[in-house]
């Protein structure tokens, strides 16, 4: 499905699909019956050389700094992904802007055609539509001018190569990647796409992964994934613990939400992909937020306490006529209020006014021709009591797996996972 020798590009009329494309062939869309002039691709000029020292340090400045989408990509989304019912919309938005790309358009409609790009392959990829996925992927290549994009665009080719096993198609698009670039976005996907073709040689896997605590730079979309192939790798070497740290640590940097992306890394990858490691991970998640929680909860208190005795000493002071205490007063009483609130919030930004409570799956009853699943859930505050939750289908739910439930108290009491 992904052999760069047989091209799979998009109609320049309707986007669909047009298959065994050639070079100056001309194809007729079997879906609009537009006529296509397919046009050769051409060689961009090799970036400037940079040491590695340079490419880390120009990197690791991106770090936690995304690009912010486009004004005319932004409509088109729901939060990060393309949203369902602009799907139509946004496709018509992408061939407008392939049309203008191909009369000289400039970097910002080359910018919103990559991003569209992205956004429509993230969609059929989610549909489980390989062969429009590969014809968004294939045609942004073939139209891009900027060696990034390019690069971005031929190693997620390279990683659905890979994914199906095809590892000489995955390393014919490797080749045509820029493995000296300065962009976080396209040396992430293409140190992915270079681990997944050496999955069966774990030391090379975290050669350019690193391992827990030493994580090579990845963007926080490709975490999940770098951390199951990490874990793989490091169970294969018998360091089931490790694998599990390491899973943990991506769930963690992406709290709470982040444990569904990385089970679907996993069950992406085919087969059942470190299972002891994802055993454990499954066990212990939570234990590390309770934790940190409880850390920061003492400090929160040491610091208050300690700026509040400070703030009642420069009162009293201050009444027995020690006028320059008022300064030390009002600042201890500001600082320490201050933090009171900085913890406050941070609190009320991760639910804990809600009371969240980890639980343990014990036993699940799949959902038979019905749209939600039970669960039974053992709560970490209440050891031997069991509560029962719904759940969607389609959702992953399995026995012995970590679920954060909130507490609600509307009446009547109801729990949500």
């Amino acid at each position: 499905m992904f052999d760069p020798q047989v091209r799979v590009l998009a109609c320049d009329n309707c986007g669909a699909p047009l298959e065994g494309a050639r070079d100056g062939a001309e194809l007729t869309c079997a879906y609009c019956h537009a006529t296509n002039r397919l046009d050769f691709v051409e060689e961009l000029p090799p970036a400037p050389a940079i040491t590695p020292e340079e490419q880390v340090r120009r990197l690791t400045a991106q770090r936690g700094r995304p690009r912010p989408p486009s004004p005319g990509v932004a409509e088109f989304l729901d939060g990060a992904r393309l949203a369902p019912w602009r799907e139509q919309e946004a496709l018509a938005a992408w061939v407008q802007l392939r049309r203008e790309l191909r009369e000289a358009g400039g970097d910002a409609v080359a910018g919103r055609f990559f991003e569209l790009t992205r956004l429509l392959v993230d969609a059929a990829h989610r549909a489980d539509d390989a062969t429009k996925e590969r014809a968004f992927l294939e045609t942004g290549y073939a139209v891009s001018r900027i060696p990034r994009q390019r690069t971005v665009l031929a190693a997620v080719l390279a990683q659905r190569a890979a994914r199906g096993g095809d590892h000489d198609a995955a390393r014919a698009w490797i080749e045509r990647c820029d493995g000296n670039t300065d962009d976080l976005e396209a040396y992430s996907a293409l140190t992915l796409a270079r681990a997944m073709v050496r999955r069966d040689s774990p030391d090379e896997v975290l050669g350019l992964l690193g391992v827990p605590g030493k994580e090579t730079l990845l963007t926080p979309s490709d975490g999940p994934l770098g951390a199951v192939l990490r874990a793989e790798a490091l169970e294969q070497l018998g360091r089931v613990d490790d694998g599990a740290v390491a899973l943990v640590r991506a769930a963690a940097a992406r709290w709470p939400w982040s444990r569904a992306a990385v089970v679907l890394e996993r069950d992406g990858l085919g087969g059942d992909v470190a299972p002891r490691a994802m055993a454990l991970f499954a066990a212990r998640r939570g234990h590390d937020h309770e934790a940190r929680w409880r850390y920061d909860r003492v400090v929160g208190l040491i610091f208050g306490a300690l700026w509040g005795a400070a703030g009642v000493t420069g009162v009293v002071l201050m009444l027995r006529s020690h006028w320059g205490f008022l300064v030390l007063a009002l600042g201890g009483l500001g600082i320490g209020g201050g933090f009171v609130w900085m913890v406050m919030q941070e609190r009320r930004q991760k639910g804990a006014w809600r009371t969240p409570v980890w639980s343990t799956v014990k036993k699940v009853t799949p959902p038979v021709g019905e749209s939600l699943g039970t669960a039974e859930l053992e709560l970490d505050d209440a050891p031997g009591r069991t509560e029962q939750v719904n759940f969607k289908q389609g959702e992953h739910v399995e026995p012995g797996m970590r679920a954060l439930v909130v507490r609600r108290f509307d009446p009547p009491p109801r729990w949500l996972t």
